[in-house]
């Protein structure tokens, strides 16, 4: 939950700067390096989703095993021969996640080629509660809502469309977090 003493209306700097998951937080992963992990903003989402060259190529839904979610493919992905990820472009946008199935043994090549997959993981209410759709996610940025501080933007996914909308502080949603590559 993205909120503290029940005010929803904090931002991302001063005192609540710290709310980036996993960017002061040292993550062990071999060294103790600060501030190389990060939760997306809405402009890399948008990026991923929508700017960057082809970006309807590069994402699609489906499943690995019996787990639902996106599959996000990198810029310079080329299609394998044997295992083939329908893109959303491919499909005319259609969402349904039943084009494409992969074991996680093909997900496992799929990976090795740069392929992130983000499972749906529905979301939890303020009250404990959990709900669910047949293939649902939700994923924070760390952006605020333009208009409505109470309000953060997420990355949503389910059967009928993928993309970027604003969403309450008092949901439980998945955070993903990236890392910054240095070079």
């Amino acid at each position: 939950f993205f909120y503290i003493n029940n005010d929803m209306t904090q931002d991302m700097d001063g005192d609540y700067a710290y709310a980036d998951w996993g960017r002061y937080n040292t993550i062990e992963n071999g060294d103790k390096t600060h501030e190389i992990w990060s939760t997306l903003s809405v402009d890399e989402v948008r990026y991923l989703f929508q700017k960057r060259d082809k970006s309807t190529e590069l994402f699609g839904l489906g499943y690995v095993g019996s787990i639902n979610g996106l599959f996000l493919m990198p810029d310079d992905y080329v299609q394998l021969k044997n295992i083939h990820i329908k893109s959303f472009k491919e499909t005319n946008g259609n969402c349904d996640p039943e084009l494409n199935r992969f074991t996680y043994a093909e997900f496992s090549t799929l990976e090795k080629h740069g392929v992130v997959f983000l499972p749906g993981a529905g979301r939890a209410n303020y009250l404990g509660g959990t709900s669910f759709s047949p293939t649902p996610g939700w994923y924070w940025t760390s952006s605020t809502a333009d208009e409505k501080p109470e309000y953060v933007w997420m990355l949503y996914f389910d059967e009928d469309r993928v993309g970027l909308h604003e969403g309450e502080r008092n949901y439980g949603r998945s955070v993903r977090l990236v890392l910054k590559i240095v070079g």
